[in-house]
Order: structure tokens, then sequence, then C-alpha cells
């Protein structure tokens, strides 16, 4: 039993002393600025346990002296230790009052180690219970720093009373403080020899630096799991944001290849039109010709209309060709009010001369519906659409699987249109719609649908240039097409354009041609 206030001192001293280091390690770090004081308070415990393992032994009385003046320095370093940790936690300065108290504790502390000052030579033995004391005699004076700690060590802990309702960590800061507070002038009576009273202030140091170290790892804890939080939303967001990036990198690239593509095919076709012109012209005058003339055989004739069909097929490709410089150069600059009804009503006629005549296409579009962009170029884009549509459906017959082809041209109004999260609403636009009823596209072929020469027709059949040349014309007016949908009961085109403002004065559609991709 006599061992049990040696082995708690040990306790203590081993206890304190590992959180100051910890505290020490954490004061340099990050958010832990707060308890940059906290490895002194933990430090000064755990000497104080070490000196105060030397009263209960049997040793010679001027052992017992020395002990009790370092119990003495570092009571009063542990106090100004308070002071300093408290001004650092709570954010508060220290002030004049706690500058002069931390001034007095060190002056107390250092006070402290010269002989005879505080303590006197004569040691006192006495017995609690079965465990043996020794401690000297105070000095008058050492009676009173004795008070004078005590008092000191009020300030720091109505700081701590005060800041209970904005600190969630104030109340274990506050409660543990009065523990030593009580444990302080329990040991105090005892030191004055009066009294026959345990020494319990290791036991309070045990106490109390548990109680805030359990807070500090709680507060740890807390810290590592926002800090989680924090990392896997920064993850979300650094993906989404690399995504966005990946996006614009290609969008870059698009841009940059049907630029390059552009001047390219301007060139070309400069060069192409003039003879194929020439040709076309010869062309027709021979067939006229031999129309007047029966001399000439079937096959001739057969020889000059396949010919004359193959350069229109090369004007055509040079018109794209032209259509795709326009769009590099970004040549939609004359934008205007377009009613979208004509427009789909020029386009639909334009591609039924085109289609199978078993094809069936209905049209649902508001009489009132303007967007801005060029008559034109809406209607190249919706006969694009059409006819790679009626190319969907071709298979569809009802000979084949029941269902009769059908194309459907939608057109609505949609308030900001789609738009990304976080992207500002850019006004009201109308979605144009183009659905079909065919076997839909594999995702390999959506991928790349709007890439340049791109074509799911046979060789020869397509130049792969409809839809990419359409997608460059619809967002240099400030829109955008998009797969809506694909499956196997059929896929859904989306045109958005602007929607132009009221009381404009809306231009009619010119007749396109057919191209599709």
């Amino acid at each position: 039993m006599t061992l049990l206030v040696p082995a708690l001192s040990v306790v203590s001293a081993t206890v304190c002393a590992i959180l100051a280091l910890l505290g020490y390690r954490f004061a340099g770090t990050p958010g832990w600025r707060d308890q940059r004081w906290f490895w002194l308070l933990a430090l000064s415990a755990a000497l104080y346990s070490v000196a105060n393992v030397v009263i209960t032994l049997d040793v010679p009385d001027y052992v017992i002296t020395l002990s009790s003046q370092g119990n003495y320095a570092f009571i009063a370093l542990h106090v100004a230790a308070w002071f300093l940790h408290s001004a650092a936690h709570l954010h508060r300065p220290l002030g004049v009052v706690g500058k002069a108290a931390v001034g007095l504790c060190l002056t107390v502390s250092a006070a402290a180690l010269v002989p005879g000052l505080l303590l006197t030579d004569k040691v006192v033995r006495f017995e609690w219970l079965v465990i043996s004391y020794g401690q000297p005699l105070p000095t008058a004076i050492g009676q009173g720093v004795a008070f004078v700690l005590c008092v000191c060590f009020l300030l720091p802990l109505v700081s701590y009373a005060r800041a209970l309702r904005e600190n969630p960590d104030a109340a274990a800061y506050f409660a543990g403080m009065l523990i030593l507070l009580a444990a302080g002038i329990n040991d105090a009576v005892a030191g004055s020899t009066r009294y026959s009273m345990p020494f319990v202030l290791d036991a309070a140091f045990i106490i109390t630096v548990n109680v805030i170290g359990f807070v500090l790892v709680r507060r740890f804890v807390q810290g590592a799991h926002r800090l989680e939080a924090l990392s896997t939303r920064l993850e979300a967001l650094v993906n989404n944001r690399t995504l966005e990036l990946g996006e614009a990198y290609e969008a870059l690239g698009r841009a940059e290849r049907l630029a390059a593509l552009g001047r390219l095919a301007a060139g070309v076709a400069h060069e192409i039109n003039n003879p194929a012109a020439a040709v076309v012209t010869n062309l027709t005058y021979l067939e006229t010709i031999a129309a007047k003339d029966s001399s000439l055989s079937t096959d001739a004739m057969e020889a000059l209309r396949d010919s004359h069909e193959s350069m229109e097929r090369i004007a055509r490709i040079v018109r794209q060709l032209l259509d795709t410089g326009r769009v590099a150069s970004s040549a939609v600059k004359n934008a205007h009010a377009v009613n979208v009804a004509d427009a789909v009503a020029e386009a639909v006629q334009t591609a039924h001369a085109s289609v199978a005549k078993d094809l069936e296409i209905t049209v649902d579009v508001s009489a009132d519906l303007a967007v801005i962009g060029e008559p034109l170029t809406l209607g190249q884009v919706l006969v694009n659409l059409i006819a790679n549509a009626a190319h969907a459906v071709r298979p569809n017959t009802p000979a084949s699987n029941g269902r009769i082809a059908r194309i459907e041209v939608r057109a609505e109004r949609r308030t900001h249109g789609t738009r990304k999260p976080g992207e500002k609403p850019s006004g009201t636009r109308v979605q144009i719609t183009v659905a079909d009823n065919g076997g839909g596209m594999a995702p390999a072929v959506a991928r790349r649908l709007f890439e340049p020469f791109f074509s799911t027709k046979p060789f020869g059949a397509g130049t792969g240039l409809g839809l990419s040349v359409s997608l460059g014309l619809v967002r240099a007016v400030g829109g955008d097409i998009r797969i809506g949908e694909t499956s196997d009961q059929g896929t859904t085109m989306i045109i958005e354009l602007l929607e132009a403002a009221p009381g404009v004065p809306t231009i009619t559609a010119v007749t396109p041609s057919v191209t599709g991709i």
C-alpha cells in the first residue's frame, strides 16, 4: 500500500511526458496552433510528478527539500502555462493582467529554487493511513506564494467559464481546471503540515491531462473525418473538372480539325468548282444535242446520263466542302430570326423528293416559333437530319417487320434550354427534334457521329461531312446538336437554338439541298 503513491506519481509523470512530446509535435502543425502551449502544461505536470515521488521515499531530508523546491517551481510554471494556453486556445490576447501574472509565476518558479526563501530546512514527516510523507515547512513567504498561485490560477479558469457557450471544448478544460484547483488547495494545506492530508495533485494531473488529451484526440478524429470528406469532394470536383477539361480539349481539337478541314476544303472546292461547272454545262449541251439526234446508241445516252449524275454528285460534294469552309471561318455572321415552321416545311418538302415513297413524315411545329440563325443553314441542317433518319428506317418496311417507316419532326420552347451544372442560363431556347423508328445505332457509331468523314453508308454513297458541317453551322449561331436517345425502337436527334426575340421580323427558309452523311 505504501507503494501506491510513488506508483501513481510515476504513472502521472509517464503519461504527462508522452502527451508533452505529442503536444510539442502538434504545436507546429497547421490547424493546431491554438494548442501550441499544451506541451508546456504536460511537461510541467510531468516534472512535478517526478519530484513528488521523492517525498514518499525514505531519503535524507536535504533530498526531500530539493524535491519540494522543485515542486514549487514546477507548479508556478504550470500556472504560467495555463495563462499562455488559455489565451492561444480561446484566441484571446493575453492582456496586461495576463502578462503580469505570467511574469509573476515565472519569478516564483525561479525564486523557489533559492534555498530558505519559500521552504525551510526543517522536514516534517507524517502519515496518512499507511502512506508516509516528508515535507519541509514553508516560510511565511512560501505560504503567501501558495495563496497567490491559487488566485492566479482562477484567471484562466474564469476565461474558460466565459467561453463555455462559444467553444465546444471549453467545458472539458473548465472541469479539468476545477479538479486541479481543488487538488492544489488540498496539497497547499497538506504542505503546511498542520493537517494530516494526502497529496492528490498527481491524480489530478492524470485526470486533467487525459481529459484534455481525449478532447484533442476527438478533435483529431473529427478533423480526419472532415479531411476525408473534403478529400472526397475535391476528388469528385477534380474528376468533374478533368472531364470538363477533356471535353474542352476534345472540342478544341474538333474545332482545329474543322478549321484545317475548312481551309483545305475551301481551296479544293475553289479549284474543282470551275472545271466541274464547265463539264456539267458541256454534258447538258451534249444531252440536248443527243436528244435531237437519234443516231446515238442507247449505251451512249446512258453514259451521258451517268456522267451528268456523277458531276451533279461532285457539285454537291463541292457545296458541302464550301459549307465546311464557311463553318471553319465562322461565316455565320448575319444571323436572323428564322421561322421554324417554314424551315421545317421546306426541309421536309426537299427531303421527300429523295426518300422512299412509303416513308411517313409527321410535323408538329408551332407557327409562332422563331430562332436565331440563317434560313439556308437551318434548312440544310434539318434536311441532313431527315435524310439520315430516312436512311435509318429504310430497312423497317411493312414487309420486313410490320412497322411503318416513320419520321417525326417536333419543335417546342424550352426555358433556359439544357445546360451543365453551374452554367449561367443563356435565355429561352427552341428544341427541334427529329425522331425515327429505325433500329438505332451502336455506341461506337454514336460516339463518332459528328466526326468529319465518318459515315455508316457504303463506300461512295456518302461523304461523312453532313453532320460535322451541321454541328459547326449550328454552333456558329450559339446552338447545339446532340443525340437525344437511341435504341432498337429508334433514334432521336435534337437541335437547340436560341429563340428570337418577339417582334423581330422573320425570314422565310431557303430550299436547301439533300446531302446526308
